[in-house]
């Protein structure tokens, strides 16, 4: 059973008990669900290893004691990681 026929099911539950709190919230949730695109697996694996290389290019700058430059590349990999669940 894929998500859309979840949400579904869900939504004729709530709307046979009555419950007209949920039922347009299921339905809105239905509808962005059927609507999302999937992700592009390419520039989500692009991303991936960008921010892979970003931590051990940090990783490596923490080894030599520059706690500035390391903790600003963490920084910037972990904005990329935000960006990554995003595509």
């Amino acid at each position: 059973m894929n998500e859309y026929q979840r949400g579904a099911d869900n939504l004729n539950v709530y709307r046979s008990r009555g419950d007209s709190i949920r039922a347009p919230l299921i339905e809105e949730v239905v509808k962005t669900v059927a609507t999302t695109q999937p992700p592009d697996p390419k520039l989500h694996k692009y991303i991936s290893f960008g921010k892979s290389g970003l931590r051990l290019v940090a990783a490596m700058i923490l080894a030599t004691g520059n706690l500035l430059w390391a903790g600003i590349l963490f920084y910037i990999a972990e904005i990329l990681g935000i960006f990554e669940e995003m595509v």
